[in-house]
């Protein structure tokens, strides 16, 4: 009965962690049952989600489903933490709880776009903003070069305008052009009157 049982655990599991799924293996040790519900709450409100497996059924589902550069992870009690947010806002939130949980979550390793990640790396990723706020600084790295382009242009616009308003002033300044049989007879020679 025990082999038919873990053929449908991995079943199950191989619908659940298809090729290309990213997830990280944690480790967990001590925690009370209040610690252990608050922390499952939190992972469900953040739509992650965390599954106890065992070692030996997870590491053969997941070298099957061409995953299993992260089964070296799976040591001790295991579980495996994914979801449909990107692999380092997952691991923020698993960093930030193994903290306030005093370690006594630990972060083994994970394996995203097809390379296993140590804990090392894990932390890495961890510290990269979200997607949204990276996109936002992309956004905004493009709109200051444009902004800047925009006040040169328009600077420029602004020196014709002041230009052409100057001449305009110019010309109804001027006073009336000379007759043509005044332009004509010219100025006297010398500057003396005739």
């Amino acid at each position: 009965m025990p082999k038919e049982m873990n053929r449908m655990i991995a079943a199950e599991m191989e619908q659940r962690y298809p090729k290309g799924t990213n997830y990280l293996v944690v480790g967990f040790e001590k925690l009370t049952g209040p610690e252990t519900a608050q922390f499952r709450k939190l992972l469900r409100d953040s739509r992650i989600h965390i599954e106890v497996v065992k070692n030996s059924v997870a590491a053969r589902v997941l070298q099957g489903s061409g995953l299993g550069a992260g089964a070296k992870f799976l040591q001790g009690p295991s579980a495996l933490v994914t979801g449909p947010a990107d692999l380092p806002a997952i691991c923020k939130i698993m960093v930030e709880q193994s903290k306030k949980l005093e370690n006594r979550i630990s972060i083994r390793g994970g394996f995203m776009d097809g390379a296993a990640y140590e804990r090392a790396g894990i932390l890495v990723l961890a510290s990269i903003p979200p997607m949204a706020v990276l996109r936002a600084q992309m956004a905004g790295s493009l709109r200051a070069p444009m902004a800047r382009a925009a006040g040169a242009f328009q600077g420029i616009l602004r020196s014709l305008a002041c230009a052409l308003e100057g001449i305009r002033k110019q010309k109804e300044g001027m006073s009336p052009p000379p007759s043509p049989q005044a332009a004509a007879s010219g100025p006297v020679p010398g500057g003396a009157a005739a």
